[in-house]
């Protein structure tokens, strides 16, 4: 049995005919998974009944149960809890914008990346997922938004490049016209810095964009705050990221965390305007750490994270910062934990 979720649209037609059945099943197949989310093959009522049941015999629609959601008060931002067949969950948010909806999708149940300041981290990696188990969370979620207003980031649980072949066909899924349709310049990749996946993602021509995490000014502070990550250098992971710029012609957009008295000091401002004076033109978002009582951290005060921000002024092709949506509900970065036992 095949991971329908999973299927190329090519590899959909190409199952199809190997079960004898026309080539424009394909398509219908397609319409009821992707856009009119249908869940089982017997509500596919314009392909006659015994196809449906050479279907469901052939292809796995990926159950994706919904545990529990949560929507803040605040802001609109809804959590999913999310569970799969064997009982792994994962969270996923939807954040509501001007104009559209960003998805921010999980990879990994947990993360083997050790960063300090995430809680997801404090999970360990139980298993990564599977193509069709990140594209069910998409479908999930985009049930309650129009289809054309979705943006998705693979910014949830998880490190996405470290779950290399399954996230990349997850996106091919995702951006085909004639599957999801959802346009690859919608899709986001954010990672903590993988310099060799990082170009490999850039040669694939996939038309996504790219977000580096640095979050540290030098090599000691970052290998402190990101013990896996940090294995690489900050120049090795900016000359990846330059790479993919180039290979793209995409900008990419760092993201840097600033964490009181670690990483919002006056020092690191200065070194990391000479980062981005000596790279090239990035784009930089600021991340103010959003509280959680069970990591070490503080946020830094609002009028120093504007120091820090004007501080950076024409080092980078942009400076935003990001406050996060969702805090409230623990669905902004670095709260996602998957609804395991408490840490």
């Amino acid at each position: 049995m095949r991971a329908l979720k999973a299927l190329t649209y090519d590899e959909l037609q190409a199952s199809v005919l190997a079960l004898g059945l026309e080539r424009y099943r394909a398509d219908q197949l397609a319409d009821w998974v992707y856009q009119k989310h249908v869940s089982d093959f017997d509500s596919m009522t314009n392909l006659p009944l015994g196809q449906r049941r050479d279907c469901a015999r052939q292809f796995d629609l990926t159950p994706c149960e919904e545990v529990v959601r949560r929507t803040s008060s605040r802001d609109g931002t809804s959590k999913f809890l999310l569970r799969f067949r064997d009982g792994a969950a994962v969270e996923a948010v939807l954040m509501p914008m001007a104009g559209h909806h960003t998805a921010c999708i999980s990879t990994q149940v947990g993360c083997r990346f050790a960063c300090k300041f995430c809680l997801t981290a404090r999970r360990g990696l139980v298993r990564n997922l599977a193509a069709d188990e990140i594209v069910a969370q998409v479908l999930h979620v985009r049930r309650s938004v129009p289809s054309s207003g979705l943006n998705v980031v693979f910014m949830g649980m998880g490190e996405p490049l470290d779950n290399f072949e399954p996230v990349v066909r997850s996106i091919r899924v995702l951006s085909a016209p004639q599957l999801a349709n959802i346009g690859a310049r919608r899709i986001t990749v954010s990672t903590t810095g993988l310099p060799q996946r990082i170009r490999e993602l850039a040669e694939l021509d996939l038309r996504v964009k790219l977000a580096v995490s640095l979050n540290a000014s030098n090599d000691s502070d970052r290998k402190r705050l990101m013990p896996v990550s940090g294995r690489h250098s900050l120049q090795e992971t900016l000359d990846a990221a330059r790479f993919f710029a180039e290979r793209t012609k995409h900008h990419v957009t760092l993201e840097y965390v600033l964490l009181r008295d670690t990483t919002d000091r006056p020092e690191d401002a200065r070194r990391l305007r000479a980062l981005g004076d000596a790279n090239g033109p990035f784009k930089l978002n600021l991340i103010p750490f959003n509280p959680e009582p069970r990591l070490r951290f503080a946020r830094p005060e609002i009028e120093r994270v504007r120091q820090f921000e004007s501080s950076l002024e024409g080092a980078f092709r942009s400076v935003t910062v990001r406050w996060s949506m969702g805090t409230d509900i623990e669905a902004a970065c670095g709260q996602l934990f998957g609804g395991a036992a408490e840490p």
